[in-house]
């Protein structure tokens, strides 16, 4: 799910180097699913890739086709989901896999809130430039019209929720224009808009939140410093361990 290059899972078909394997990358940019399925493909002539480009709500429901099958969530995306939103996504993974099929999910995990802000709020200013990229397209494909020099990213960790909170605020009055829709709409200045969370977990916590769903951990791969994990997951039939 959401492969982008696939340069993380290019390493796992490595291992896997089983004849007959089938690799299914969905995104929903087609020119990045494109890139990801000849890069892949080449070098690899064991695997087959069949490409979805998609949401993952149009691309679960093909799992049972696939069966036996592992499902790859690597990176922390889970994170940008909020309780609301990672419950249906849960529902629907569930759903999806078959019992005996297989998870491999990337987690985030609790730590030094000062390590979360510094990562959010980095020297190089990459995430800086990625909140303001929001703006930039608004402003390309909507005729926003707005001075994206008087947006300012802000990044903070939230303690109580174990949730980085990404906001850009305005530093001076300025109008929103959403000419396809005839919207304009005032901000401002010292005004705040939510551009992202990012949830940070713990292990055990997790392992408790996915058992309701029948996914069972099978086991954990953690770094050295445990600021992030990998959970192997496998899906149970229902009313059996």
């Amino acid at each position: 799910l959401g492969s982008g290059s696939s340069a993380k899972t290019g390493y796992l078909l490595d291992a896997f180097a089983a004849p007959g394997v089938r690799y299914v990358p969905v995104d929903v940019s087609a020119s990045a699913l494109r890139g990801a399925a000849a890069a892949i493909a080449a070098g690899r002539p064991h695997v087959q890739v069949i490409g979805i480009n998609g949401v993952y709500e149009e691309a679960l429901p093909l799992l049972p086709v696939l069966s036996p099958a592992l499902l790859i969530f690597l990176g922390s995306t889970i994170g940008n989901l909020d309780e609301v939103e990672s419950a249906a996504f849960w529902e629907l993974v569930a759903a999806s896999l078959g019992p005996g099929d297989h998870m491999l999910l990337g987690i985030d995990l609790v730590k030094d809130p000062a390590v979360l802000e510094a990562a959010y709020d980095d020297a190089a200013g990459v995430t800086r430039r990625f909140t303001k990229n929001y703006f930039v397209r608004m402003n390309r494909e909507l005729g926003a019209g707005l001075d994206v020099d008087a947006i300012e990213h802000e990044a903070r960790y939230d303690r109580e929720s174990e949730r980085m909170v990404i906001h850009a605020r305005f530093m001076r009055d300025q109008v929103v224009h959403v000419r396809p829709l005839g919207l304009h709409v005032p901000i401002a200045a010292g005004e705040r808009l939510l551009v992202e969370i990012s949830r940070k977990f713990r292990v055990e916590r997790m392992r408790r939140e996915l058992e309701r769903y029948g996914l069972e951990t099978v086991r954990t791969f953690t770094d050295g410093r445990e600021w992030f994990a990998l959970l192997l997951l496998r899906k149970v039939e229902h009313g059996k361990d």
